[in-house]
């Protein structure tokens, strides 16, 4: 049975549009994106080591201890304007999940993260519908907020928040040299 049920947020990012597109290139830094209710299991990178993930398995946690395992794969890049792929959630289940980049004013971006669920398990349209949609749009405006705050902090210059090793074992006072320091003898008296 095709039941379309469309779950979209949207975030205006304070972050240039191609640092954007190029963390969420990367399914591996989704993961940075999840909160709780997601656990990866596994990343798949089909263009070999070091190439971007593309692919994965993921378990949901929803309310009331329901869980869904979702095997996820990247299948449309559009650099720097759209990122999508397909969610599939056991034999029955699958979703289409779209990211949109756009410009938005100076330095800004405007995502658009839109979830479709095509085909779904009885169970599945049930648990849409029993509240498992605004559960859903609340993750997805969460990984929006959590977006901003990596990609913010991928684009911050590195500063030291500490003083430098060396710097640690620099003494307050001047050094004196052996010959100035006063001798010290066990008896507490001052030596001649």
């Amino acid at each position: 049975m095709l039941d379309m049920d469309t779950i979209s947020v949207d975030r205006v990012l304070p972050c240039p549009r191609e640092a954007v597109f190029e963390f969420l290139a990367d399914l591996g830094n989704h993961w940075a994106l999840a909160d709780a209710a997601i656990e990866v299991l596994t990343l798949e990178r089909s263009g070999g080591p070091g190439a971007p993930a593309d692919g994965g398995r993921v378990r949901l946690r929803g309310p009331l201890g329901i869980r869904r395992t979702v095997i996820t794969r990247v299948d449309e890049v559009d650099p720097p304007v759209s990122l999508a792929g397909t969610a599939l959630v056991g034999d029955r289940t699958r979703a289409r999940v779209r990211w949109e980049v756009a410009g938005a004013g100076d330095d800004g971006t405007r995502v658009t993260l839109v979830a479709i669920v095509g085909e779904s398990s009885r169970v599945d349209r049930l648990l849409l519908r029993a509240g498992g949609r605004g559960w859903l749009r609340r993750r997805l405006a969460r990984i929006l907020e959590r977006l901003e705050q990596r990609v913010a902090e991928a684009q911050r210059p590195y500063v030291p928040t500490r003083r430098p090793l060396a710097s640690a074992f620099e003494p307050s006072a001047p050094r004196t040299s052996p010959g100035d320091a006063p001798a010290f003898s066990p008896s507490g008296a001052d030596s001649a």
